[in-house]
């Protein structure tokens, strides 16, 4: 008897894979979910207006090089109320004048889900349904197929904001060793339910200590006051030749640039807004270089929906003479995805066998 064939190795996952807008109807089956988490997310914030006085302060300096806040550009068109963003004059960073005091800031990311007018709530019902799930699965093994191409051998993993605990599943699958750490009490106990290493509260008082082989933070960084020293504290946790992977939104993104301060990037408790660039700068700041850099999740569909001539002022001359042929593909390696993802690793420090 022959021996059996052994099995093709699987395809690698692309971008593409989990792109929300090359998913028929996935818009349609989210709606009140998404309709429903803006509603919550607009009362707290009207809420939190309602106290200016009292919980709001305006920053003198950016926040990651330092330089003068009143040299930096101010961007009318992307502003709120209490939100005025600039562009720093130094580093190019955009970021918020205004902040929000840290108790209240970090009270409003400790609220219950079950707590009135939740918005961890709101996130909670999108994030268990089934549309939603499927393609954060989806991107959570790419996200692991990304970080096996610069660590082949699973250690210790931290997820910093580990939610619900989808993206400790998923490393877990993989042979890592767990840890999470999570502001929102009925994120944090649900997540413990499946991995024992989870805390309730903030990195990196309340973290499970280290060293970690790598630490995943993802739509967290534009959340911190102060990206310099959370960095650094990232990098004091980290084994030598450990990883940080990272998401963030990206304000280059067409997407954003069209809907201006009408984004839903745009909004109280994002208090920095990366493009790649300046993505790249904070983190070698912070004492990180890269190993890896892309954008992904095009929100194509959304993008089209505009009018031509908006479309084709954001986009430049590389737009094609037919708006309707442009693919996820095109604004991924221009760098234009809604989000951006990165590897690195911590200054001076190599992994094994480099």
């Amino acid at each position: 008897m022959s021996a059996a064939l052994p099995l093709p190795p699987a395809a690698p996952l692309r971008p593409e894979d989990f792109d929300a807008a090359l998913v028929p109807g996935f818009r349609a089956a989210l709606r009140a979910h998404y309709k429903a988490l803006t509603g919550v997310e607009q009362d707290r914030i009207a809420r939190l207006h309602a106290e200016a006085a009292r919980v709001f302060r305006s920053r003198d300096a950016c926040p990651v090089c330092d330089a003068p806040a009143d040299a930096a550009t101010p961007l009318p068109e992307f502003s709120q109320p209490h939100l005025r963003l600039l562009r720093c004059a130094g580093c190019q960073l955009v970021y918020s004048r205004d902040v929000l005091e840290e108790t209240t800031d970090r009270a409003r990311y400790a609220t219950a889900e079950s707590a009135p007018g939740s918005v961890p709530a709101a996130f909670a019902a999108l994030k268990a349904s089934a549309p939603y799930a499927r393609l954060e699965t989806a991107k959570l093994a790419y996200v692991a197929q990304c970080v096996a191409g610069f660590r082949a051998a699973p250690g210790r993993m931290l997820d910093i904001g580990c939610a619900n605990g989808a993206t400790l599943d998923r490393f877990a699958a993989e042979g890592w060793q767990v840890a999470g750490v999570e502001p929102a009490p009925d994120f944090a106990a649900a997540a413990a339910t499946r991995h024992a290493a989870v805390r309730c509260g903030f990195f990196p008082a309340d973290a499970p200590p280290g060293p970690y082989d790598l630490v995943t933070l993802f739509d967290v960084l534009e959340h911190v006051e102060h990206p310099r020293p959370f960095l650094r504290a990232i990098g004091d946790a980290l084994a030598p030749g450990g990883l940080l992977a990272l998401q963030v939104p990206n304000f280059e993104s067409p997407l954003v640039q069209l809907e201006k301060s009408r984004s839903t990037v745009v909004t109280l408790g994002h208090w920095s807004y990366f493009g790649p660039a300046s993505l790249v700068d904070t983190l070698r700041r912070g004492g990180f270089r890269p190993l890896l850099l892309q954008s992904y999740i095009s929100e194509l569909d959304r993008i089209l929906a505009h009018p031509e001539t908006e479309l084709r002022a954001i986009l430049g001359p590389w737009a094609p003479a037919k708006l309707g042929t442009l693919r996820p593909a095109d604004l991924f390696w221009r760098m234009l995805g809604f989000k951006l993802f990165g590897i690195f690793r911590k200054d001076g420090q190599e992994s094994p066998g480099e």
